[in-house]
């Protein structure tokens, strides 16, 4: 990409990317108001300027900061169209060993049990449970946030999650309708990121899972699992843990899995392999071989090279800040 501080602003500089943002707006059929954010000018200016009359001229007083930003707009464009061409694409959801489990699990969640994974980041975890509820029927993923603390918080989100709007009520009201719909429906109530689901939230889950005949699992990290199984809080897990019938804990991916990962990147070299494995055993697991594979075939592409080892130790010294022997 050019430097536009040392773009000559010429008149027919201006011209031609008047002419070019007013063709771009057509072939978008984006609106001023749209193109405010990605081009950094409002959308009244960018209609005067290509209308030729910001600032009473077609050339002068402000019109060539504007010719630049729309320049630097085109000069993005490109680049990411140039990065689409030359990026690999990332496989979508593929099979590995833990996948397979963890599918296991939910089938046998939705016959009406409650299960547990609990899994170390990069493992595959939200990718399996999307898969799941994109080939099974009548799945419901809730995605925990720290920020859900009350039950009405709680009932809010599987509502809304199931398809429900405009939830108003008190808690006890919105816990009611909330089994009003799973009543034996033969569903499943997914809870990922679970971990950070409080004491009395997975205390209302357990009452539904016993009223309803609703299936339940609850996936996160390895504290799902850690704060019913021991320590203070132990007790109040108690009625909730001797329900579990079946769980997952896996803090690791398995190398079964990154060898699943490297057929799902036509990864063939062995010394490649190796390398996927080791970064495989750190925080980040699958996803950081994702992205450290990713940055490693636009290196080698750059180059014209075939993805070799040391295209992905460099790209994962640029990730972890850690240099890698290549």
């Amino acid at each position: 990409m050019n430097n536009v501080n040392e773009i000559d602003t010429s008149p027919e500089f201006i011209e031609d990317q008047r002419s070019w943002l007013i063709e771009h707006k057509l072939s978008t059929g984006l609106s001023w108001s749209k193109l405010e954010q990605p081009v950094g000018r409002a959308g009244p200016t960018l209609s005067a300027f290509c209308s030729g009359t910001y600032g009473g001229s077609r050339y002068e007083n402000g019109n060539p900061k504007v010719a630049l930003e729309i320049y630097r707009y085109r000069q993005t464009l490109v680049a990411q169209a140039q990065l689409r061409i030359e990026a690999p694409d990332i496989p979508p959801y593929f099979e590995t060993r833990t996948s397979r489990e963890l599918m296991n699990l939910l089938t046998w969640a939705q016959r009406g049990r409650l299960a547990v994974c609990a899994g170390g980041p990069g493992i595959g975890k939200t990718m399996t449970l999307q898969e799941y509820a994109d080939q099974a029927s009548n799945v419901t993923i809730i995605t925990c946030r720290p920020s859900l603390k009350t039950v009405t918080g709680l009932c809010m989100a599987v509502l809304a999650a199931l398809g429900h709007d405009r939830n108003q009520g008190s808690s006890e009201r919105l816990s009611r309708r909330v089994m009003t719909e799973i009543r034996n429906s033969q569903g499943l109530l997914i809870f990922d990121d679970a971990q950070h689901l409080p004491v009395e939230l997975i205390e209302e889950i357990r009452g539904w899972y016993d009223q309803t005949g609703i299936g339940v699992a609850l996936v996160g990290n390895s504290d799902v699992v850690a704060r019913m199984n021991g320590g203070s809080r132990a007790a109040h897990f108690a009625q909730l843990y001797s329900r579990v019938g079946m769980k997952i804990i896996r803090p690791l991916p398995l190398e079964q899995d990154v060898e699943d990962l490297a057929a799902a990147w036509d990864v063939t070299d062995d010394a490649v392999l190796s390398l996927l494995k080791d970064i495989a055993g750190k925080p980040g697991g699958l996803r950081s071989c994702t992205f450290a594979l990713e940055v490693a075939t636009l290196i080698a592409r750059s180059r014209g090279e075939e993805l070799g080892r040391n295209h992905l130790a460099q790209a994962w010294s640029q990730l972890s800040s850690r240099p890698v022997a290549a």
